[in-house]
């Protein structure tokens, strides 16, 4: 029988004795330097499928414009960062679980355009597209940010629930829906034009808003 890489672009990298390369092979990423990578759109990663990081080892997830339109799932990976651009990333994102740290950059014009939730013991969620992070959007495990400074970003509900939260809400008419957080602490900020337009709701042990606000839940 032929080999387990055989048809592999060289370029992709090798599984000859790397378990973990192996799987980042199989799940359609290519191996740099210890890391899986999908460079969405190349000879290696058509990701034409839906995006699942292997188990034990870091990965990267590049999305251009248009490209990434399967879920994407790295919970198994020990770190992860997604980037998409316009209009990419159309489906879930989920990005939490045993990851030590997780960053999804929606940067592109209407991109992320359903959920995404990230988690670890560093999550960075990054709306700063135009219209970016149309789904609900929630952060957990122990440091959360979640940043909307694209204009419109952030259109549905935003959820802070890590015991560390900050959430940045400053693009004008960023975060549309109620703003949520509970944790340990929760600094929120809607300084931004017609931003947080439908209130803030605060269970954290301590809560800061700017400006100073009445936590509201509806």
């Amino acid at each position: 029988s032929p080999p387990a890489d055989a048809g592999i672009p060289s370029i992709c990298g090798t599984p000859d004795g790397d378990a973990g390369c192996a799987g980042c092979l199989a799940a359609g990423g290519a191996c740099v330097a210890g890391a899986c990578v999908f460079q969405c759109g190349s000879a290696c990663s058509p990701c034409d499928k839906p995006i699942a990081c292997p188990m034990g080892m870091p990965c990267r997830i590049d999305c251009p414009a248009g490209g990434c339109n399967t879920p994407i799932d790295c919970h198994d990976a020990t770190t992860c960062a997604i980037t998409c651009g316009d209009h990419a990333c159309t489906q879930p994102i989920h990005c939490s679980g045993g990851i030590s740290t997780c960053t999804v950059t929606c940067s592109g014009q209407g991109s992320c355009g359903s959920t995404v939730s990230a988690g670890g013991d560093v999550a960075t969620i990054a709306c700063s597209g135009s219209g970016a992070c149309q789904g609900a959007v929630t952060c957990s495990g122990n440091n959360c940010t979640v940043q909307c400074t694209g204009p419109s970003s952030c259109a549905s509900t935003v959820t802070g629930n890590a015991a560390v939260n900050h959430i940045n809400c400053t693009g004008g008419n960023a975060c549309a829906q109620a703003v949520r957080c509970s944790g340990t602490s929760c600094v929120t900020d809607c300084t931004g034009t017609r931003d947080c337009a439908s209130g803030y709701c605060c269970f954290g042990a301590s809560c800061q808003t700017r400006p100073i606000l009445e936590p509201t839940c509806k």
